[in-house]
């Protein structure tokens, strides 16, 4: 999977890399941390339709 994302600077630097997870409306973004970048890569959860089952 390929995507685009924003690359933004931070004004603090952060020296471990760094991955965390922010709780959205509808789903989470992903947090990418590294010296002064900051990348965060939205998540969507899709709500399928119940499962069907065979009966056998």
């Amino acid at each position: 999977m390929r995507t685009d994302v924003e690359i933004s600077r931070n004004a603090e630097t952060t020296e471990a890399f760094t991955i965390y997870f922010d709780e959205i409306k509808s789903g989470a973004q992903m947090i990418i941390l590294w010296d002064d970048m900051k990348v965060g890569l939205p998540i969507t959860i899709v709500e399928d339709a119940p499962a069907k089952t065979k009966k056998n």
